[in-house]
């Protein structure tokens, strides 16, 4: 207990307003494969806290 509270304080977890921002903002870079691409979505999404990730993840290729 004295631990979790310890790593929560010194490492607390991202926000979820920053998260999302850099989520939205990662476009697909030229010559990226559709695969790399996802995996750094998926990862950039991990702190975002989405309702419903697939979708965020369609709107994301679609647009990016």
């Amino acid at each position: 207990m004295i631990q979790e509270k310890l790593r929560n304080h010194y490492a607390p977890k991202p926000s979820k307003i920053a998260a999302r921002h850099a989520f939205y903002h990662r476009n697909q870079a030229e010559g990226e494969s559709i695969n790399n691409y996802t995996t750094a979505l998926q990862q950039a999404a991990m702190h975002c806290e989405f309702r419903d990730l697939d979708d965020a993840l369609k709107d994301r290729i679609v647009c990016g």
